[in-house]
């Protein structure tokens, strides 16, 4: 019996050695940290079927975050232009940066919403959500992430 357990031992050691670890690739699109400058890191932060959100950072002064949220479920085109118009109704009389403004040359519509720092922008196949968390120019780095994205 000993004879068996320590036949049944080597066996189990055997097989070439260690296997080569892979490496989960990222969901998150590397285009969004080619935008943002080099060193810029990305975190996934949440994964459902047709959502994908991803957190980039990147060094510099000042240093930029931005949250990115892609949708791909069906309807994009509609979700975004109801998004707008609902967003439009609910905060007339606020102050202005809280009013969604339409902006050309991203997707086949992108708006922009100050106060939150927050770019809505669709291609027709997905819906992009930028919000820049910190960081300079937000409207311009919110718009240069959807186009990567777009």
């Amino acid at each position: 019996m000993a004879a068996v357990a320590a036949a049944l031992l080597a066996s189990a050691g055997c097989g070439g050695g260690e296997q080569p670890r892979k490496i989960a690739r990222s969901p998150c699109p590397r285009a969004i940290a080619a935008v943002l400058g080099d060193g810029a890191r990305s975190h996934l932060e949440d994964r459902a079927p047709s959502v994908l959100t991803c957190t980039y950072r990147a060094a510099g002064t000042p240093a930029t975050a931005v949250r990115v949220t892609v949708d791909s479920a069906p309807q994009a085109l509609t979700r975004f232009s109801r998004g707008v118009v609902e967003r439009a109704q609910a905060h007339l009389g606020d102050r202005r940066a809280e009013l969604p403004v339409e902006i050309g040359g991203v997707g086949v519509g992108a708006a922009w919403v100050a106060a939150p720092r927050e770019l809505s922008a669709t291609d027709g196949r997905r819906l992009v959500t930028v919000t820049v968390v910190t960081g300079s120019q937000p409207r311009a780095t919110a718009t240069a992430v959807a186009r990567a994205v777009l």
